[in-house]
């Protein structure tokens, strides 16, 4: 009975030895699905940068009258498009017209009168003097006349830039004073695109170029106009950009677009490369990432980061060469030495080179 209970503990023994070095076997041979990429360096090119902005009109245009008086008639409601020169809205004129026939009539009057003088004085029965303040009493009614028919002319207000009404402030019947915006105006003849940029791209400013923008289905290549240099509560940046010439009229105010541009090296670290922020992991405040060995290991490196890290990639002071390949995705599931499996990123179970 002794013997058959030793023989039982030593059966025991030994499978859990078994066991064990199956699992660290097991252990030993695991090996992890990773994608890879390799950095890119500062002398490889431009990086390609996107960002949103929105369409907005260059001015918005207030229109008001040059006289005061009753508004008669308002001809276009809001959302209208309209051209420069068209009619928007009349005042009521009587009063106008009033003076400028009581003007006509005295003018008319006294150039009658400075025809007799001109005769009297070419016959030396009036002196220079006289001729001469009748002339200049003429001309100043002249003035006067061209004052009144003008005070008529600014009854009626006409768009001063093509494009569209965005509000109507006064409606029929409403009494306005000469000055009172009456409507204000989208200038739709030259639209600009507003983008707000990060104080790293502000700080490398002078390195952007390529704008483009797809507006609408359209592809523009858009130029830059200009760049506030104060940023706002969020610390961001103003900037501008221009269509070219000839673009769509009909290009809606407001409209939400994706703006492309080129930043080039940073000319500060002519040696620093770029990677992927998902390459990334930490040990407490440091930044690692695993460098793939030519057996299919992996090895941990400690990277200097600089303070670039936009549109998903972040700067590498040192640490790293442009001949190095790191995993890019997968890097939580990893310890020093273990072998990994590289994953086509083109793998249709990796769309979008997620894993």
């Amino acid at each position: 009975m002794f013997r058959f209970r030793n023989l039982i503990c030593l059966a025991g023994m030994c499978a859990l030895i078994l066991a064990s070095g199956c699992t660290k076997a097991d252990k030993s041979d695991q090996v992890y699905t990773v994608v890879v990429t390799q950095p890119v360096g500062a002398s490889t090119g431009a990086q390609e940068m996107s960002l949103p902005g929105v369409v907005k009109e260059a001015q918005n245009v207030k229109a008001a009258f040059k006289a005061a008086g009753q508004l008669m008639n308002v001809a276009v409601k809001e959302g209208d498009y309209v051209r420069q020169g068209q009619l928007l809205a009349t005042l009521d004129d009587v009063d106008y017209q009033i003076g400028v026939d009581a003007i006509q009539a005295q003018y008319t009057q006294l150039k009658n009168e400075v025809a007799r003088v001109k005769q009297l004085y070419e016959r030396g029965s009036v002196s220079a003097n006289e001729y001469e303040k009748a002339v200049y009493g003429l001309e100043q009614v002249e003035a006067q006349l061209r004052s009144k028919k003008n005070q008529v002319d600014y009854t009626r207000l006409y768009s001063p830039a093509t494009g569209y009404v965005e509000d109507v402030y006064y409606h029929k019947g409403e009494m306005v004073d000469a000055g009172t915006p009456i409507l204000a105006l989208i200038d739709g003849t030259n639209m600009q695109i507003e983008v707000n940029i990060p104080q790293d791209v502000y700080k490398r400013r002078d390195q952007l170029s390529d704008f483009n923008a797809m507006v609408a289905g359209t592809d523009y290549n858009m130029s830059l106009l200009s760049i506030t240099p104060k940023a706002d509560g969020t610390q961001m940046y103003k900037m501008l950009l221009g269509f070219p010439s000839g673009a769509d009229a009909s290009l809606a105010s407001g409209t939400n677009v994706t703006v492309r541009f080129a930043l080039s090296g940073n000319e500060d670290v002519p040696q620093g490369i770029s990677i992927p922020v998902s390459a990334i992991f930490y040990e407490g405040s440091q930044p690692c990432v695993w460098v793939v060995q030519p057996d299919n290991t992996v090895t941990k490196r400690v990277l200097t980061l600089s303070s670039l890290n936009l549109n998903g990639m972040a700067g590498v002071e040192h640490g790293l060469n442009v001949q190095d390949t790191i995993v890019r995705a997968g890097v939580k599931h990893l310890h020093e030495g273990d072998h990994v499996e590289i994953l086509d990123r083109e793998c249709s179970t990796n769309v979008g080179g997620q894993l």
